[in-house]
């Protein structure tokens, strides 16, 4: 069997190299997980003010007195006086812990330690 000289060859199938740019997609954006929490914060700046306007008048002075609290220990703590910052935020949690248990009885302003047998408390 012979071949004719040249030889041709036939392309069986064409092999597209390029891809065609996406379009844009509005509806995709929006579905992107950041751009929904952008979208949700942003919402949450725009709906404070009405948020608070809504509030309680104990609720809304317990909210003033706390975000006071927070502002003097990020001022603290940015002058740069860590020790008086980090006694501020540890007070913060022991008012919180107080708060939330009522009153104080005496059994917790006791020191903290284990009871021993005679009544006593005995410190480790």
């Amino acid at each position: 069997m012979t071949l004719p000289y040249p030889i041709t060859l036939s392309a069986v199938q064409k092999i597209d190299f390029y891809m065609p740019r996406q379009a844009f997609n509005l509806i995709g954006m929006f579905k992107n997980p950041m751009m929904m929490m952008m979208l949700v914060g942003g919402a949450l700046v725009f709906a404070m003010p009405y948020i608070m306007k809504n509030m309680d008048p104990e609720v809304l002075q317990d909210f003033e007195k706390r975000q006071a609290k927070i502002t003097n220990i990020q001022s603290s703590l940015q002058s740069g006086d860590l020790k008086s910052g980090l006694s501020a935020l540890m007070a913060v949690g022991d008012e919180d812990a107080t708060a939330a248990s009522g009153k104080q009885t005496p059994e917790t302003k006791q020191p903290s330690g284990v009871r021993h047998r005679n009544g006593k408390n005995k410190k480790r």
